[in-house]
């Protein structure tokens, strides 16, 4: 990289909730053009699963304090739902099932990030509507 001034730049594979989806699509686009291992982030779907149980932990959370998730956190866990059921698939889990940690019984946490994120949209759109009474 080159500056006309001083500036930090970072490289490297980095993991964060802002856009979950784009992530997931760069992880398939690595996979459908079967990248070197050495330029992709490893065990990425084992993070996946990590990550969408802490999110689901996060959507208990705040729902237990009556409070909302930002919208960018609720497409997130709505594109990994998406991601684990591909990869869940009866004929995509023999080339994803190594990726699946030994904790984490992946029908419950589909199950039920699946029902938290109803229960999200539900109650936003349900505050909407007051809202406007």
């Amino acid at each position: 990289v080159l500056t006309p001034v001083d500036c930090l730049a970072f490289g490297g594979n980095f993991l964060h909730s802002l856009n979950i989806e784009m992530q997931l699509k760069a992880y398939e686009i690595e996979k459908r053009l079967s990248t070197a291992d050495l330029f992709r982030f490893p065990n990425f779907e084992t993070i996946c699963w990590y990550v969408g149980k802490h999110i689901l932990d996060i959507f208990r959370g705040l729902r237990e304090n009556r409070r909302h998730p930002a919208s960018y956190l609720v497409h997130g866990g709505k594109a990994l739902n998406l991601a684990f059921r591909a990869w869940t698939r009866k004929e995509a889990l023999p080339d994803h099932e190594d990726e699946i940690p030994e904790t984490v019984r992946t029908v419950q946490l589909i199950k039920d990030l699946a029902r938290e994120i109803r229960l999200v949209e539900f109650n936003i759109t349900g505050a909407c509507l007051n809202d406007s009474d």
